[in-house]
Parts: structure tokens; C-alpha cells; sequence
């Protein structure tokens, strides 16, 4: 399954320039987007599936009966909470002292000036994408690897993997070289 990114902007031509943006890049291939208009779509979104979701785009903020509030960061503190792997970028047009304070302190990894250029959608794109997929291989790996494994750093999940753990363990205690044959791809790691 794709990871997926989510724009939250309520200027739907915002999120016609992140198509734009992605359009033709290998992000298209590597990841599905996601675009809503506010904060309560956002956290259905996220609520929903939290965990294949590696990015989110977030206005800082959002006008609602012709208010504004300023609540992007506070939605990004909230998506944050629900999967702490989550990339947030907090973009806004506001460049204020108090603006500043709100992006700081709630735990965004980014927050950009509009209007954002392709170059920079595309490489904070590529790298949550990239660091997703890391975390991902890693509690693949938790999941999957016995204490053992860990240990003689053996990879893999087959019954076999895990018995030649076990000996490896079990003959490291002796003085005499032990010989782990195997296919080459099968989970070997020399030290």
C-alpha cells in the first residue's frame, strides 16, 4: 500500500498548485494524496487510517464564516498526537512574532511562506516518503524478529531463521567456529 499525503487548505486552488507540483514526479507513483478544506475532514482522515498517512501540508490558517482563525498548528499538534511518525509542514502567508511562537511550539517539523515552489513540495515530499517507509521496515521489523534474531542479527521470519538464531546463541558460548550455510538472500549477515 502507498503512503498517503494530505493537503489541508481551504483555497482549493491550493490544492490545485500541489497537483501541479506533483505532476510528472515519482511522487505520483510512490504516494496518493489526500486534500480536505478544513480541520474536522483532517482529523477523519487521519483518524481513519492513521498510520499510512507520512505527510501533511497544513494552512496555518483557515477562514469559517468570514473569520479567520488561526488554527493550523493546533491541528498539527493534534494529527501529531495521533501518529507521532507524521511529517507536518505549517505553511502561511503570516510572518508575525505570535505566529512564530504557535509553530514552535506545537511540534511541527517544517512550516513554509506562501506560496511554496514545486522544488520544495516535491524534496519534503520525497523526504517523508523516504523516512516513512524507514519507520515502517522498522516496526515491520519489531514485529517480526525474535529477541534472538536480534541478537546474532539474523533477518527473516521463516521457523529456520529463528532455530539457527537460537544455536548461533547457543554455540557462541563455545570456543570453536561455528558455519552458517544458506542461499544468498536468505537473511546471512556476517560480523
Amino acid at each position: 500500500m502507498k503512503p498517503k499525503i494530505l493537503i489541508v487548505d481551504d483555497d482549493q486552488s491550493v490544492h490545485g498548485s500541489f497537483l501541479l507540483a506533483y505532476r510528472g514526479s515519482d511522487i505520483e507513483k510512490l504516494a496518493d494524496f489526500e486534500f480536505v478544506t478544513n480541520c474536522k475532514e483532517a482529523l477523519d482522515k487521519i483518524k481513519a487510517d492513521p498510520f499510512n498517512f507520512c505527510l501533511a501540508f497544513i494552512d496555518y490558517q483557515f477562514e469559517e464564516k468570514n473569520n479567520v482563525h488561526a488554527i493550523g498548528h493546533l491541528l498539527a499538534k493534534q494529527l501529531k498526537d495521533i501518529n507521532p511518525c507524521l511529517t507536518t509542514i505549517i505553511m502561511s502567508g503570516e510572518d508575525s512574532k505570535e505566529a512564530l511562537k504557535d509553530w514552535l511550539g506545537s511540534g511541527v517539523d517544517k512550516f513554509l511562506f506562501k506560496p511554496v515552489s514545486n522544488e520544495v513540495i516535491r524534496a519534503i515530499s520525497e523526504n517523508a516518503i523516504e523516512s516513512y517507509n524507514h519507520n515502517l521496515f522498522e516496526e515491520q521489523t519489531k514485529k517480526y524478529v525474535s529477541k534472538e534474531q536480534k541478537l546474532v542479527g539474523l533477518a527473516g521470519r521463516s521457523e529456520n531463521i529463528k532455530q539457527i538464531s537460537k544455536l548461533a546463541i547457543r554455540y557462541a558460548s563455545c570456543d570453536q567456529p561455528a558455519l552458517i550455510l544458506g542461499e544468498t538472500g536468505t537473511g546471512k549477515i556476517h560480523h
